[in-house]
């Protein structure tokens, strides 16, 4: 056997030998329990569906699960939202998450005369979720009625 046989063997030892190599970093990589896990969702009001209050509410909540820490803000004056949320600590495929109920307080009835819409938004580091929350106008037939 040649020289030139022999180290072409070799070099095709080392390609391979350091092809599977590459591969077992790759693979142990990819299931490194290091590996970074959030989850942000709302569980109420359900996404994508139209959340009516009644126009004279006084309270209503958000329930959402998250891995990281969060702000819940209202955009809008009359949803006021309770800074001392409750929450369940859940355990779902080794990783940890939160399920959180933050409570909102409805400071006014709607005497504006028109539908109005508050957002209340979810914002944690890894992405920001809203939900629309919608109020009739108040209520006024019941009244009219009586005075005919």
């Amino acid at each position: 056997m040649s020289l030139k046989t022999t180290f072409k063997r070799a070099s095709r030892t080392i390609v391979r030998g350091a092809f599977f190599l590459l591969v077992a970093v790759a693979a142990l990589t990819a299931c490194s329990p290091e590996q970074e896990y959030n989850i942000l969702a709302f569980v109420y009001p359900r996404p994508n569906l139209r959340h009516e209050l009644e126009w004279d509410a006084t309270k209503d909540s958000v329930i959402f699960l998250t891995s990281d820490n969060f702000t819940v803000t209202s955009e809008a004056d009359w949803i006021e939202v309770v800074t001392n949320p409750s929450s369940t600590d859940i355990v779902n495929d080794g990783h940890s998450e939160y399920r959180v109920r933050s409570d909102l307080r409805i400071t006014a009835p709607n005497t504006t005369g028109a539908e109005r819409v508050g957002i209340v938004t979810v914002k944690t580091v890894f992405g920001t979720i809203s939900a629309a929350f919608y109020q009739p106008v108040e209520e006024v037939q019941e009244e009219e009625e009586q005075e005919n």
